[in-house]
């Protein structure tokens, strides 16, 4: 089973404290095996052992060797048992970690599902309200194009009715004209 290292980990094998290691893990541009997989933002990254070797390399840390080749040797010489166990957890856990990690993209899924639907939903009332908005404005239109026309015919028979009246008008005064021009004997 593979060794996974949280960042406080990191720190206090490397003797470092955790902002040089973060910046250092930035600088190498090492990505945590969990970065992808983690179901909130805040839940710590885990490292695996190649990564604190490279660190260690990197912040000249001897390393142990004997300490590992010595915890590998005693896993080769354990029972075949006891290996069969250990894959057998292992399996577990990795089942485990990928069953979590499915509910997770399927509550994801989930609410994007209801997103769309939501958005559909919205999308159909604003048609509607655009389909209403328009036929209003066409009927505001035509009210506006009925006003103008009668408008126009007021307008045309104003006209007239001032240009009759203004004939009328001229032929009163011609004949108040003719009626002055009279011989003041005539009206009797």
């Amino acid at each position: 089973m593979a060794e996974i290292y949280g960042m406080k980990d990191l720190s206090e094998l490397l003797d470092q404290s955790r902002i040089q290691v973060r910046r250092k893990i930035e600088k190498l541009n090492i990505k945590a095996i969990n970065e992808d997989t983690r179901e909130y933002a805040t839940e710590p990254l885990q490292y695996d052992y190649d990564t604190y070797l490279r660190l260690a390399k990197e912040f000249n840390v001897p390393i142990n060797e004997t300490e590992n080749e010595q915890a590998s040797t005693t896993n080769v010489q354990g029972s075949t048992s006891d290996v069969q166990v250990d894959k057998g957890n292992n399996d577990r856990e990795i089942i485990e970690i990928l069953e979590r990690e499915l509910q997770g993209y399927k509550k994801i899924v989930d609410k994007k599902d209801e997103q769309i639907k939501e958005l559909n939903k919205l999308l159909d009332q604003q048609q509607q309200l655009t389909l209403m908005f328009n036929t209003e404005v066409e009927k505001l239109n035509l009210k506006v194009q009925e006003l103008v026309e009668q408008e126009n015919e007021e307008q045309i028979k104003k006209t007239e009715d001032e240009q009759a009246s203004t004939t009328n008008v001229q032929g009163s005064t011609s004949d108040v004209q003719a009626e002055n021009k009279r011989k003041w004997w005539k009206f009797w």
